[in-house]
């Protein structure tokens, strides 16, 4: 599939073709014509049906009406009834107004005025579309506008219509209408030069262009890509659309990554400043599960937690009385030297503390059950020699 061209792009193909390789203007536009002529013969009904067909070609003043021109002579040269109607004048420098001098001299140009004894005692018409092309910017209007629409009322009926290079009144590059929906050709087929246009593939293009065929010019044709480079660069182009970008799937995922931020910052932060370990050695202690006696470095509005915590009922269950510092003789090494430890004392209250956790059954020593349990117990258990 060849690659759509924009205005611009059509535009610099014309001039490369001409500066690049040699092809001036008016061989282009000759080569054009015979290409668009030999469609439009193939697709007329054979002269053995014995209809009579007059081909209509309503030309522009720029190069879209310069192809009409040398259309009409072409076919001309092939014995196919063929005329021209001068619907805008030609500059009279211009490669169009050479091919419209070409075909005057054969007789086949006649004025907008004369439009309708051109059509009369006809039995059929083609008409060719040679109006605007790609450099189309603006609305149509006066006479350009009145054959557009002469050429949609004569569409209604059935009419074959044949725009060249894209049909008049259309924006080359967005594929919509310059003015009003009505106001451009509705075409059969639509001719169009090198390649299809950037506004062919728009949804609105689709009402006005009919079938499409692209018609080389004599300058060289245009790289072609390969499925798999069309497949991948659609796929690129409707990650990058604007819908994505736009839809409101884009915010939830970018407060959920600043979210995800600052979670990863808060516990680096926590594991830098030893909170993690502290709350993890804190919760073997026998009184309560985390000591906190100051603010912590590194923890936002660490103050403010302390202030909460100590208005939570299980805390104050479990906060000690007394915390002091004390100096514990312990139960090793076995016999008269003891060891001799520095200890931290808390002293808790009792019925407090029992709301919060079963401490009588695990935060002093007692003594066996039984005689089983003694016997199951260490020789150097100190419980062996506690009595009630």
């Amino acid at each position: 599939m060849n690659d759509a061209l924009s205005r611009s792009q059509a535009a610099q193909y014309d001039e490369s073709c001409t500066t690049d390789f040699g092809v001036c203007p008016l061989v282009l536009m000759t080569h054009a014509a015979v290409e668009c002529a030999a469609v439009i013969r193939n697709e007329l009904p054979s002269d053995s049906l014995g209809i009579s067909i007059r081909v209509i070609a309503l030309c522009g003043g720029g190069n879209n009406g310069g192809d009409g021109y040398a259309i009409v002579r072409t076919l001309h040269s092939h014995g196919i009834d063929a005329v021209a109607i001068e619907v805008a004048q030609c500059r009279p420098d211009s490669d169009a107004n050479i091919m419209r001098e070409s075909a005057q001299r054969m007789g086949l140009v006649h004025a907008w005025s004369n439009l309708s004894r051109m059509v009369d005692g006809q039995e059929r018409i083609v008409i060719v579309d040679a109006i605007f092309g790609t450099g189309l910017s603006r609305a149509p209007t006066g006479p350009a506008l009145d054959a557009i629409h002469w050429i949609n009322a004569h569409a209604s009926k059935g009419t074959s219509i044949y725009a060249i290079d894209l049909p008049s009144g259309m924006d080359c590059d967005s594929g919509k209408a310059l003015g009003a929906d009505k106001d451009v050709v509705i075409a059969t087929r639509t001719l169009t030069m090198v390649a299809k246009k950037t506004g062919f593939s728009a949804y609105s293009a689709r009402s006005y262009l009919g079938m499409i065929t692209e018609i080389p010019i004599g300058g060289p044709p245009i790289t072609r890509r390969s499925q798999i480079v069309e497949y991948w660069c659609a796929l690129y182009a409707a990650l990058l659309s604007n819908r994505y970008l736009t839809s409101r799937l884009i915010p939830f995922i970018a407060i959920a990554a600043v979210a995800m931020c600052v979670a990863m910052v808060v516990t680096v932060v926590s594991v830098m400043t030893g909170f993690l370990d502290m709350l993890k050695n804190s919760g073997r202690q026998i009184v309560g599960d985390v000591i906190v006696s100051s603010g912590i470095a590194g923890l936002p509005y660490s103050d403010e937690f302390l202030v909460d915590l100590k208005g939570l009922k299980d805390v104050q269950g479990a906060t000690p009385l007394i915390d002091t510092i004390g100096l514990l003789r312990m139960p090793y090494p076995r016999g008269n030297q003891k060891e001799v430890a520095h200890v931290q004392v808390w002293a808790v209250d009792p019925i407090s503390l029992a709301t919060v956790t079963d401490y009588a059954n695990d935060l002093y020593w007692k003594p066996a059950e039984n005689a089983a349990a003694a016997l199951a117990m260490a020789e150097d258990d100190p419980r062996k020699n506690l009595s009630e």
